[in-house]
């Protein structure tokens, strides 16, 4: 018979705002998350001339990471974007992640 000393599950997963499209892989040991790793991708439109005139073109712009790990939260991002935001959501997507743990979901 083997012993389950310790269970872990990486997830990836992707989360779409308003603001940005956050990239995440994260780390779940005995249903505790423990690690995030997220990169942070701005949404941007442009104003873009063709021959059938103007149209507006939405892209996504590399932002910067942002990371958990054991309970601090750090992040890499340039001051030219938009730090508060990035983190505020970040946030959001840290406590709708540990909702999820503790509603079950993953066990």
């Amino acid at each position: 018979m083997i012993e389950t000393l310790k269970t872990t599950i990486t997830i990836e997963a992707r989360k779409e705002t308003p603001a940005a499209v956050y990239q995440l892989n994260y780390s779940v040991i005995d249903n505790t998350l423990t690690t995030i790793n997220c990169s942070v991708n701005k949404k941007v439109s442009e104003t873009v001339d063709t021959p059938e005139g103007n149209q507006t073109l939405d892209r996504q712009v590399y932002a910067g990471n942002l990371y958990l790990n054991n309970g601090n939260v750090t992040c890499s991002i340039p001051q030219d974007n938009d730090v508060t935001t990035f983190v505020t959501e970040f946030m959001d997507i840290v406590e709708d992640i540990r909702e999820t743990l503790q509603s079950g979901l993953l066990e």
